[in-house]
């Protein structure tokens, strides 16, 4: 999971140059898909980890295409080479669902 961490890190600094302060696991829900949130900033932002790459290419073609609709998904703002990690805005801070 520390090597995890680590791409994460490395894919943030690659977006920004907000220092992240703090990086939380939240819990798994019902896929192999894990979630990060990054505190960096004053912001919040989601990082998702998927080994299943055609789960990840179906998610990110689907958020694009929603949000080109005016759909409320969260904006992914980057991913990385291996398409298995992805960095999106924090939804749930930004609509208050938490």
């Amino acid at each position: 999971m520390q090597q995890t961490i680590e791409r994460i890190k490395e894919l943030f600094s690659d977006f920004s140059k907000d220092a992240i302060t703090a990086i939380d696991k939240l819990p798994q829900a019902g896929s192999e898909r894990h979630y990060f949130r990054i505190h960096a900033a004053g912001k919040t932002y989601i990082a998702t980890y998927g080994e299943n790459l055609k789960e990840n290419e179906t998610f990110i073609y689907f958020s694009g295409h929603f949000k080109k609709k005016n759909l409320s998904v969260p904006q992914i703002f980057c991913i990385n080479s291996d398409k298995n990690i992805y960095i999106q805005e924090d939804f749930c801070i930004i609509h208050n669902i938490i």
